[in-house]
């Protein structure tokens, strides 16, 4: 079956979209004048992603489940990444969807549906996948660095890649440098989209059914 690979893009994107994988539909969001959704496609895209960057607030969660349910998508990604109760909202979508829902990691538990895994750039792939679970995987691109001092590890979120990267790290898809400082050592990792090829392979190993990049990151 392998592991299929998804470009998320915008309405923009996706009306220009021609090329290797499916189209993601992202920035479907809950309404801020109505119970409903709002920037859902006109047609059906591979995959429909719903995030949480506008709150949920006295939402319907039955008709956000319809809303999507007409649009008729192979899969729906609940991409949601702020800390609130999403168990009414997930429940609606899942006992109605047609289709395969998967949900954020921090929003999995309780749940038998597929979880969007989202690594950070030191850990192998096949490290990350947890046991009888589907996973789905965020594929980032970017640089991240890992600061060590005496208190720990501190890890940064995916930056834009500076400087230069002369080592690789075929393990984890990722080229890196090493910075000693007087009270720290700083790990840089970079992943770059030349590594997709490898990266969907290793996915693919790991028994993921689905990997979603975003279309600017792959697209030039």
């Amino acid at each position: 079956m392998g592991c299929r690979w998804y470009l998320a893009m915008t309405g923009a994107e996706y009306a220009v979209f021609s090329g290797e994988g499916s189209a993601a539909w992202m920035s479907c969001r809950f309404s801020t004048v109505h119970p409903g959704l709002v920037n859902l496609p006109k047609d059906s895209p591979a995959l429909l992603i719903l995030d949480d960057l506008i709150p949920f607030d006295h939402h319907d969660p039955q008709r956000i489940a319809r809303e999507l349910n007409a649009v008729s998508p192979e899969g729906i990604l609940l991409d949601f990444q702020r800390e609130w109760d999403a168990r009414p909202v997930i429940e609606a979508i899942l006992n109605t969807a047609p289709c395969p829902v998967a949900v954020t990691q921090q929003h999995s538990d309780g749940w038998d549906c597929p979880v969007l895994i989202s690594p950070p750039l030191n850990i192998p792939i096949a490290q990350a996948v947890p046991k009888n679970r589907e996973c789905w995987l965020d594929v980032a691109v970017g640089m991240q660095t890992f600061t060590i001092t005496e208190a720990g590890c501190a890890m940064s979120g995916i930056l834009e890649p500076s400087g230069e990267f002369p080592f690789t790290d075929h393990g984890c898809h990722c080229r890196y440098r090493r910075e000693d400082r007087q009270k720290e050592i700083r790990f840089c990792l970079y992943r770059p989209p030349e590594m997709l090829g490898d990266i969907l392979k290793a996915a693919e190993d790991a028994g993921i059914q689905k990997a979603i990049g975003l279309y600017r990151d792959f697209v030039r």
